[in-house]
């Protein structure tokens, strides 16, 4: 919703992996990247990206981004560097990460 501006039943995605073309935002949608560069915004996307990557043309940069520090794995292993599997002793963090920030 926040990367399109429309309800996730709008954007009629499947649930297919991000890697699959019916696993993205669709091409014809205008992104928020994209608004912002309207704008006169400079855009930078970092973090976890879960909006398509079938082709070049899905990833950050395809859907208007400048740049962008991304994240395409799927795991859940968060406090560790093994993605599937691992520790689960999480350090300082109690119940398992999940934390208010205020």
């Amino acid at each position: 919703a926040l990367q399109t501006g429309r309800l996730p039943v709008h954007v009629i995605t499947e649930l297919a992996g991000p890697c699959d073309k019916n696993g993205a935002i669709p091409r014809n949608m205008t992104g928020l990247a994209m608004q912002l560069k309207k704008a006169g915004y400079a855009t930078h996307q970092v973090g976890k990206w879960d909006a398509g990557m079938a082709t070049p043309h899905h990833t950050p940069q395809g859907r208007g981004y400048d740049t962008s520090l991304n994240y395409f794995g799927h795991g859940n292993w968060m406090w560790s560097e093994t993605e599937w599997g691992g520790s689960e002793d999480h350090g300082k963090w109690p119940n398992n990460g999940l934390v208010d920030f205020w």
